[in-house]
């Protein structure tokens, strides 16, 4: 239900109050607890409580409520107790409920194989989730912000934690996050070791075309603990260097020198080569990832073609 959750939002027809802005990531956060937690049913605990329960600030939650009330996604029931002002109980409205079931039965769900480590991030009773670094010092707790990023990531991962198809523009739909935010959440997953390398789309012409950012999530961290017993190692040798890349990049570079028997390139000249190391040095990355992709696709469909191979496999492979 969680990738409905982030994606749900009603239509004119159904919101008085109808945006086309995505929610903020704290209202997106709140109402993914609630609908995990509550489902079709009112939620008839004190906002205090509430606040404990999700594991943020009561001032937060407040500013939540009231963006989802005023989208419509959330219905206030007033309580009347003694004197004083009622206090309000929640319940997903008609509306966003009969949206997130038609997704879950039209099989838009995703993200079953990580159900476990999206269970840990967003339905812990616990006020906070704690990782720590490599190194054994205790990082901040992770914020909201972050755990809605990391569920988005794993509701659009494979089996191994691997997410191609999610462009900038897809993942602010999801969390909220606008590009400058986006990106510090995506740089700080990967400092805590929870994202083991993050190659960014690029839009060049020059090769492929349009390419999507590509992450890939660790999915041994201690946070998930025993959410993956047996998750497949998988080995990233260009997490630290881009030694492919590096080369490929020496290749190009000495392919656009001038001859020394030519003639001093013209001013334009120049300037588009220029402009061509600049974009060799984006596009390189997404290149060597491609690359590998396609020789991980070529090995798991084709290794037991290379039996039939008359002469002997080099050593190897």
């Amino acid at each position: 239900m969680i990738l409905s959750v982030l994606s749900v939002e009603l239509s004119k027809k159904e919101s008085r109050h109808y945006s086309k802005i995505p929610l903020s990531p704290k209202a997106k956060y709140v109402l993914a607890k609630f609908a995990l937690r509550f489902q079709e049913q009112a939620c008839r605990c004190e906002r205090g409580e509430l606040a404990a329960l999700f594991g943020i600030s009561k001032a937060r939650l407040s500013d939540a409520l009231h963006e989802l009330v005023e989208r419509g996604l959330l219905l206030p029931h007033p309580q009347r107790e003694g004197r004083g002002r009622p206090r309000n109980h929640y319940s997903l409205s008609p509306g966003t409920w009969q949206l997130l079931q038609s997704a879950q039965n039209s099989d838009m769900e995703a993200g079953d194989f990580h159900w476990a480590a999206i269970e840990r991030l967003m339905i812990t009773t616990a006020p906070a989730t704690h990782v720590r670094q490599e190194q054994g010092q205790d990082a901040e707790s992770l914020p909201l912000e972050a755990r809605l990023l990391l569920c988005a990531l794993l509701c659009n991962a494979d089996r191994h934690g691997v997410v191609r198809k999610l462009s900038s523009i897809d993942l602010y739909r999801l969390t909220g996050l606008r590009s400058d935010a986006l990106k510090n959440r995506l740089q700080s997953l990967v400092n805590l070791e929870l994202i083991r390398a993050w190659i960014p789309g690029v839009t060049s012409r020059a090769l492929f075309g349009k390419a999507k950012s590509v992450y890939y999530l660790n999915l041994q961290h201690s946070l998930f603990e025993s959410c993956y017993p047996l998750a497949g190692i998988m080995i990233f040798g260009w997490v630290q260097r881009w030694e492919h890349a590096e080369v490929l990049h020496e290749f190009l570079l000495d392919g656009l020198k001038p001859d020394a028997a030519e003639r001093s390139p013209r001013d334009e000249d120049l300037v588009a080569r220029a402009a061509q190391l600049k974009e060799h040095h984006r596009i390189i990355p997404a290149l060597q990832a491609r690359l590998e992709l396609y020789a991980s696709w070529l090995l798991s469909n084709c290794w037991d073609a290379l039996n039939s191979i008359d002469q002997a496999c080099p050593p190897a492979l």
